[in-house]
């Protein structure tokens, strides 16, 4: 697991990069990212990933303070199994965050043709003034099935929303 947590009116930018090779016996790898923005700080992370069958899931967190500012940007190359959903809490008045998500599913000639993906961003609300905005590009590849929940947003607690 990785955890961030940028102080107060700080900046960061993190590159995170998995490369996954196949290995027999290995048990399932669980991909972690957390990320706590504290008040009017600026973070920037790009992660890249090429999961493997081992690779079931890949959790990605991020709280935005008050006044603080996040841009994810993440690639991800899937294998026949995988959910993967940043999961984004803006917890302050005026938190912003854009996440940007292109994912490649399957693989071409792979015994099994099947692949099922879910993919999606959930924001959770927690303050007034707050805006959240991004993009997810999927390419599966032959007989993919995919879930796309794009952006799903739940409004708790914050009295007016955009």
């Amino acid at each position: 697991m990785t955890l961030l947590v940028v102080g107060e009116g700080a900046s960061l930018q993190y590159v995170e990069g998995c490369l996954a090779p196949v290995a027999a016996g290995n048990p399932p790898r669980v991909l972690d990212v957390e990320i706590r923005a504290m008040k009017d700080s600026r973070v920037r992370v790009t992660t890249l990933e090429n999961r493997t069958r081992d690779a079931v899931r890949s959790l990605k967190r991020v709280s935005v303070a008050e006044g603080a500012f996040v841009e994810w940007v993440d690639a991800a190359l899937g294998p026949e199994s995988a959910v993967a959903e940043p999961v984004v809490t803006l917890a302050g008045p005026g938190a912003r965050a854009e996440v940007h998500r292109a994912v490649l599913s399957g693989g071409v000639g792979v015994v099994s043709q099947t692949v099922y993906s879910e993919q999606g961003t959930k924001v959770s609300r927690l303050a007034e003034a707050t805006a959240v905005k991004g993009f997810l590009k999927r390419l599966p590849l032959e007989y993919a099935v995919e879930f796309d929940r794009q952006v799903e947003l739940e409004l708790e607690g914050a009295s007016h929303g955009l």
